[in-house]
């Protein structure tokens, strides 16, 4: 009786089978050393997750033990998810080992200390279809926490955001922590990522004036985004003056940190970006507000109050909220430090009607010894939908990519 093995199969079911295996490398790494033929399936398989992270007592081993036999130039075109923990130097290792086109690379998640715009920008061109022959990437996770030689965080400009624009008409999702993007650079994301369904650039938390993190102007706001399929918005909007502030703050009015403006010109900012905002029908998350660091050393109570964001959009019924009351599918509005209008009556009672799923998520002017609210006095939540408080709203939900380069042949 002839027996029908794996390699007799139509290549579209070699290759569902092997798919199986996927999650399991020392599986897929077993099967790669039966044949020549069963390697030439499983050994793609094999490469399609690459996980690499920095360990200070051993920087590189991962990318040298591939590199000891070129397979890391060899089958590096496989590689569709990429996860890398590094610093710069072995950044810049993985690039010289790499092959020079990542013809299949669809999703980036960088971790680290890497403060190269040179690096950034050729590996993103390395996948992008004009310049590698690639398919675009569809997802771009950023966090590099860490500093450059002059004392600066990684910021997209010059060639890195160029390269960026290679994939805006296949990126999906944007997510940074850390790097630097500007106002500009932002809206010019915005109006060119058709496909764009996470976009979020908020840091975890601030010490400063939005730090160095990454915000938007609005008046950088004009041109129509292109995004209209975005389910999560993440970013601080300023720029906007604000004039119905009149308590003080520290040792000083309020004023001294607003930006100052006609009312005229207020409104006409806040409609522009509500405009925007209210083409998103398929948000779920709007997140803009930026949770202050108390726990820091050097907190004094005054910080959360004199660095609250000011200029931002008041949330308010007068200000032009009733522009977002579309927005039907919102489930988490973030508003931490920001001084908005929202937890007024009026705006309550619109919430409720409008956003009936929403979870409101705003903080006090107080420090995390004092009492955080959303409502004033005695007045009941219960008939204005959600409102709260939260500290630690994320959802670190991750892809698992577990290629060990030390095993491939």
């Amino acid at each position: 009786m002839h027996l029908t093995s794996l390699t007799d199969l139509p290549p579209e079911l070699q290759l569902i089978i092997a798919s199986l295996l996927e999650d399991d490398c020392e599986d897929i790494y077993s099967c790669t050393l039966v044949s020549h033929d069963w390697h030439s399936i499983f050994n793609p398989i094999l490469w399609r997750k690459v996980r690499n992270y920095w360990d200070s007592g051993e920087s590189s081993s991962l990318v040298s033990g591939a590199a000891s036999t070129g397979s890391l130039r060899k089958y590096g075109r496989h590689i569709q998810h990429l996860q890398l923990e590094c610093l710069t130097k072995d950044f810049e290792e993985f690039l010289t080992l790499s092959p020079r086109r990542f013809s299949q690379l669809r999703s980036i998640e960088l971790r680290g200390r890497v403060d190269s715009d040179e690096m950034i920008a050729d590996l993103l061109l390395r996948c992008s279809r004009r310049h590698g022959g690639g398919v675009g990437l569809r997802r771009l996770v950023f966090d590099l926490d860490g500093c450059g030689g002059h004392g600066e965080y990684f910021g997209f400009r010059g060639k890195s955001i160029d390269a960026l624009m290679e994939h805006v008409s296949t990126l999906e999702e944007f997510c940074v922590e850390d790097p630097w993007i500007s106002s500009k650079e932002i809206q010019r994301l915005l109006r060119s990522t058709p496909r764009l369904q996470v976009f979020n650039i908020l840091s975890q938390e601030r010490k400063g004036r939005i730090d160095h993190g990454s915000w938007l102007d609005a008046k950088d706001v004009r041109l129509k985004w292109a995004c209209t399929s975005l389910r999560v918005f993440g970013c601080p909007i300023g720029g906007i003056p604000c004039h119905d502030i009149d308590r003080e703050i520290s040792e000083g009015p309020v004023s001294t940190s607003v930006l100052k403006s006609s009312h005229r010109k207020s409104l006409a900012l806040h409609r522009r970006v509500y405009s925007q905002l209210a083409r998103l029908t398929n948000l779920q998350e709007l997140r803009m507000g930026i949770l202050y660091d108390t726990q820091n050393d050097n907190y004094h109570r005054y910080n959360k109050e004199l660095d609250r964001q000011y200029d931002c959009l008041a949330m308010s019924l007068e200000s032009g909220l009733d522009l977002l009351r579309g927005l039907k599918n919102l489930q988490i509005v973030a508003l931490e430090d920001m001084e908005v209008g929202i937890d007024a009556e009026d705006e309550l009672k619109w919430v409720a009607q409008h956003w009936p799923k929403a979870k409101i998520i705003t903080t006090d002017i107080g420090t995390d010894q004092d009492t955080d609210s959303v409502l004033s006095g005695d007045e009941d939540r219960s008939s204005y939908g959600e409102f709260e408080h939260e500290d630690d709203y994320d959802d670190d939900s991750e892809d698992d990519y577990d290629s060990d380069f030390r095993k491939v042949m």
